[in-house]
């Protein structure tokens, strides 16, 4: 896997995860984060506590409630809510939301900067504070890449026949249905140190009248320990997966759909 997708004049994109796991650091908390906050407090204002993410999940989402529930994680979101920092004891994380302005590409392009140098510069300066607040060494065991899309009704298809038609590999069971589907599907493969991960949901975009959206998340992770050196590389490799994932789930053919005043 790994070949480039061409540029989408209005990809359906809403969301980019990069995130990488590390061997638990020891004192890193929300009490502690406060200072890596602090510095930051500027250009990400506000924060939340959240339930820690389970180290064992795949998806990366399933989450470890008990009487113990373990070390929090720790948000850190944007002024403008684009961007969340998401720390706890074992992993790092970078959202990118979209809001108003268009998907800024994962990587750099002419003099614009895309989501993995932005993460990048992320990830080294929470590398630099735990090295100077708390004397530890990040020992990096992987990487994590996941890519949300929404196909809305009305936008990108018009009824379940055109849904099947854009995503071939609901084809079968969608060309039956006689109202809007509920669609429902996990699959998971092993590949190369790691995993590849699909989750595509049906969701009720809020509007008047609701609107119905089918969900697309796309997810890789390798699970090796590398030195951060190779974060770039390794995120280079896991978006390549993911962009020809995307053409495999939907052809190329159909990507007109996603040209700037097309109409279902």
């Amino acid at each position: 896997m790994g070949l480039p997708l061409g540029k989408l004049e209005e990809p359906p994109i809403t969301e980019v995860v990069c995130g990488s796991f590390f061997k638990p650091v020891p004192g890193l908390d929300p009490v502690s984060l406060g200072a890596f906050w602090k510095a930051r407090q500027k250009e990400f204002p506000r924060r939340e506590f959240k339930a820690p993410i389970a180290p064992a999940s795949l998806e990366g989402i399933e989450l470890n409630f008990g009487p113990d529930v373990g070390p929090l994680r720790t948000w850190l979101i944007s002024r403008d809510d684009v961007f969340i920092i998401q720390v706890q004891h074992d992993r790092f994380y970078l959202n990118w939301r979209v809001r108003q302005d268009a998907y800024p590409r994962f990587n750099d392009w002419d003099a614009n900067k895309g989501l993995l140098s932005r993460f990048l510069r992320e990830h080294e300066a929470f590398e630099r504070f735990c090295s100077e607040e708390l004397g530890a060494k990040l020992e990096l065991q992987g990487i994590e890449l996941a890519k949300i899309d929404h196909l809305e009704r009305g936008r990108h298809w018009k009824d379940s026949r055109d849904l099947a038609w854009l995503l071939p590999m609901l084809g079968p069971a969608l060309e039956l249905a006689e109202r809007d589907p509920v669609v429902a599907v996990r699959l998971t493969t092993p590949r190369d140190e790691g995993s590849v991960d699909i989750a595509i949901d049906t969701v009720l975009r809020v509007a008047q009248p609701p609107v119905p959206v089918v969900k697309l998340e796309c997810r890789r992770s390798i699970r090796r320990a590398l030195p951060s050196s190779e974060l770039a590389g390794a995120f280079k490799r896991a978006n390549g997966d993911l962009n020809e994932l995307f053409v495999r789930l939907i052809p190329e053919d159909r990507h007109e759909r996603f040209k700037k005043g097309w109409q279902p």
